[in-house]
């Protein structure tokens, strides 16, 4: 469900939506998309006072300022209104220049002015929309199509959306994600340097931070096996958290197998134990379907380093 938010800071007219799917910044584009599908560029703000200032000025004397803007991909024009525009970012927003158009061609109206005051707000909703902080970096574990899958959906343009990934076991991947509280958004290569980060320290830094949520884990036994449940989407991130499996291993007096079928859902048993592994296989046969599925393999450690069972 998308979440709408308008903005009511003198500046009516202007809405931000809010999409599931996270979108995230590369380089900074110089062009904002036509309907035509031609590139409208400007290097300069042209307020002069020269006649009534048509949507197509008034985009061309926000690109700039928007394009520098932390984030932001690009401008998209909405080819059935003019007065429409979407800023790619970390989140879609929306922009109904309705409103500012009819200030900006009011009698002796300071243009200047009006479209500082309108960049200013953008640029703080761009800004509070973007959850990619230090302190909000997580790692989840993800299907290698479904990531390829999100980097095709989310380019703009030619502009690839490359994410910060890694091989974790065959056709899965551990990704760097920012967490917030009503969605997860996978972290594109083109913010590391926004944080200052290298992709081996955004990896660091996301370990970390799941090994501090991974405090709120809920362990349970079920049909004779141990559950781990956390937040959700975070179950199978708890394999990236070494420092637990020493415990687990102790609490079951026995090397561990897991079975991660879904995101959502991390079981665990004795690695020795035929009945576990029994048991395991049937859940990871039943399990590993719908949108969130990941893999029906048993896996267990091998020298500090998850491996499937052959």
């Amino acid at each position: 469900m998308k979440k709408i938010i308008c903005l009511l800071l003198g500046l009516a007219g202007f809405a931000a939506t809010l999409p599931a799917q996270a979108i995230a910044q590369s380089s900074t584009p110089q062009a904002v998309a036509t309907a035509s599908g031609a590139a409208l560029q400007t290097n300069r703000r042209n307020t002069r006072r020269s006649g009534p200032m048509s949507y197509d000025d008034i985009i061309a004397n926000l690109l700039d300022p928007i394009s520098s803007m932390p984030s932001v991909r690009g401008i998209d024009r909405d080819p059935e209104n003019p007065a429409k525009f979407r800023i790619i970012a970390s989140r879609s927003i929306e922009i109904d220049l309705t409103n500012l158009r009819e200030r900006l061609n009011r009698p002796n109206a300071n243009r200047s002015e009006e479209l500082d005051k309108y960049i200013r707000v953008i640029s703080l909703t761009v800004r509070e929309y973007d959850p990619f902080k230090r302190e909000a970096l997580r790692v989840v574990i993800r299907t290698s199509a479904a990531l390829n899958e999100f980097e095709q959906e989310t380019a703009f343009g030619s502009d690839a959306n490359i994410l910060v990934r890694r091989p974790f076991i065959a056709g899965l991947e551990e990704v760097v994600v920012a967490d917030s509280p009503t969605s997860i958004a996978f972290m594109p290569q083109s913010r590391l340097a926004d944080l200052n980060l290298s992709a081996d320290e955004a990896f660091v830094i996301g370990e970390a931070n799941t090994a501090e949520l991974a405090r709120s884990a809920r362990w349970f036994e079920e049909n004779g096996l141990l559950v781990a449940e956390l937040d959700g989407a975070y179950a199978s991130s708890l394999l990236k958290v070494d420092g637990i499996w020493a415990g687990v291993s102790a609490r079951l007096e026995a090397p561990v197998a897991i079975i991660i079928p879904n995101r959502e859902r991390l079981v665990i048993g004795r690695a020795n134990n035929a009945d576990d592994i029994r048991k395991l296989g049937e859940l990871a046969t039943t399990e590993t379907t719908g949108p969130h599925a990941l893999t029906n393999k048993i896996l267990v450690q091998n020298q500090g380093q998850w491996v499937e069972i052959p």
